[in-house]
């Protein structure tokens, strides 16, 4: 029944002013809080009270939420912004999953929220495929880029800073929610270079992630053989010197594998994040 809650979020297209467009979708964000922090208080419950190692509910979840997210087919007039406050709470919300799942160790849930894909029948126009990548859950917000421009807050990314700010009443840490990005984002490289795809996942949080700082928790436990064997499935690689194997294309020209970049000097250290030099250096 939670999911069927966001119809009432929907912003009605007589708010919306050609000038100021970008408003309404901010307070919309704002009025769904409330749902993602009982969103977030079941995720916790489920990832350290639960013993089902069962994804599916949490999947389905998703997949009824996601159409939100696109032009319901009642409408036919329409700009891709009008369900922008729907983007950005979905999107939210799968990372706050994740990262709750990974700050529990709950790594064969996380595993299967990646890799089994969600079946959205008729979300996209004109799109014949009912199963989605997980990538899908990530959109491109217009309203907030605009949003940046009018305002003149001249922000690498405002979205990342919402994330940012929204966390600090969520009860999880945001350095657990760049740590679920993180994964999403080297599982979904790695796969989609294996098996010659191209869904993409932008993680918008490794913004705030810098260049010395300390490698994500679930690395830095990886000294450990027997623990670094149980992340591995989480970055698409059987041991590390296949991490190492990966690390050496990303950025490489034409190479699928990209690294992102947000400003002429910013981006992140793979070798950092993940505690390469240390990684199963211990039984």
């Amino acid at each position: 029944m939670f999911a069927e809650t966001f119809e009432a979020f929907r912003i009605p297209v007589a708010s919306f002013d050609r000038q100021t467009f970008d408003e309404p979708i901010v307070q919309g964000i704002e009025s769904l809080l409330p749902y993602r922090d009982e969103f977030i208080s079941v995720v916790s419950a489920v990832s350290r009270y639960s013993s089902s190692d069962d994804d599916r509910h949490l999947r389905r979840f998703f997949e009824k939420l996601i159409p939100y997210m696109f032009r319901p087919k009642t409408v036919t007039q329409y700009n891709d912004w009008y369900w922008d406050n729907f983007k950005f709470v979905i999107h939210e919300m799968f990372l706050y999953a994740v990262g709750l799942l990974l700050k529990h160790e709950r790594f064969d849930l996380v595993w299967q929220l990646m890799s089994q894909g969600y079946y959205v029948r008729d979300a996209l126009d004109n799109s014949r495929e009912p199963m989605h990548h997980f990538g899908i859950i990530r959109q491109h917000m217009e309203s907030l880029t605009y949003r940046n421009k009018r305002l003149q807050f001249n922000r690498i990314s405002l979205r990342a800073d919402m994330l940012e700010k929204r966390s600090h009443v969520s009860g999880l840490p945001f350095v657990d929610l760049m740590q679920a990005d993180f994964v999403l984002f080297f599982f979904n490289s790695v796969t989609s270079f294996k098996e010659n795809g191209r869904a993409r996942w932008w993680p918008e949080t490794l913004l705030y992630y810098q260049e010395y700082a300390p490698p994500f928790e679930i690395f830095a436990r990886s000294e450990s053989l027997r623990y670094f064997q149980k992340v591995c499935p989480l970055i698409a690689v059987k041991s590390k010197d296949e991490l190492g194997e990966m690390f050496k294309l990303f950025g490489i020209q034409n190479s699928p594998l990209y690294l992102p970049h947000w400003d002429y000097f910013h981006t992140l250290s793979l070798p950092g994040a993940t505690n390469f030099e240390k990684l199963a250096t211990k039984q």
